[in-house]
């Protein structure tokens, strides 16, 4: 016992984030709210049943003396104590979040780029996950972007003309509409045009 509260207080004072120290210091709390639990039960009289028709309770002759117990109950308490202080010590140095997103103004920053290989990449990705319009997810045996146009207008951008051919030789022409909020996303696909 007396090694494993070393080893834990030796843990605590080297761990390097907050979360270790405050595991570590809830560790060394639970021990001595342990040890003290039990101390404290190694002094309570036990009781055993008798084999005959009547209850009779005996005094166990294994308890624990008072001048014993309640020194170890006390440390045990001294040493949860110790790790209540270690975990606040570790909640004091915890770093502070940076404040959330949604804090800040929503269009503060340019888009950045929306590039060709990009968007048909969202667009190969959702067909081979999800389907068109979550309907089934499709094999595709050929994607043809020679012929694609994407247009980009601040925040909203817009392919078309992209062919797709699936495994059960269905050829598609589709469309999808892209939306910049911190980074782009597809919102629409499909074969007609994108609805604002």
């Amino acid at each position: 016992m007396r090694t494993s509260l070393l080893t834990l207080l030796f843990l605590a004072t080297t761990a390097c984030s907050w979360s270790q120290r405050a595991t570590v210091g809830a560790a060394i709390g639970g021990a001595g709210l342990a040890t003290t639990y039990l101390a404290v039960q190694s002094m309570v009289p036990g009781c055993r049943q008798d084999s005959g028709r009547d209850r009779v309770c005996v005094e166990d002759y294994k308890t624990t003396p008072p001048e014993v117990g309640f020194p170890i109950a006390f440390g045990g308490l001294g040493v949860a104590v110790l790790g209540g202080l270690i975990v606040g010590a570790g909640a004091e140095n915890r770093p502070v979040s940076p404040p959330h997103a949604d804090d800040t103004p929503a269009h503060s920053e340019e888009p950045s780029r929306l590039f060709a290989s990009d968007a048909v990449g969202m667009v190969v990705a959702r067909l081979m996950i999800v389907g068109i319009e979550h309907d089934k997810p499709r094999e595709l045996q050929n994607v043809d972007s020679s012929q694609i146009t994407l247009n980009v207008e601040g925040r909203h951008a817009e392919l078309w003309n992209l062919r797709v051919h699936t495994v059960d030789g269905t050829g598609l022409t589709l469309g999808a509409c892209y939306e910049y909020d911190g980074e782009w996303r597809m919102t629409a696909l499909g074969t007609s045009p994108c609805v604002r």
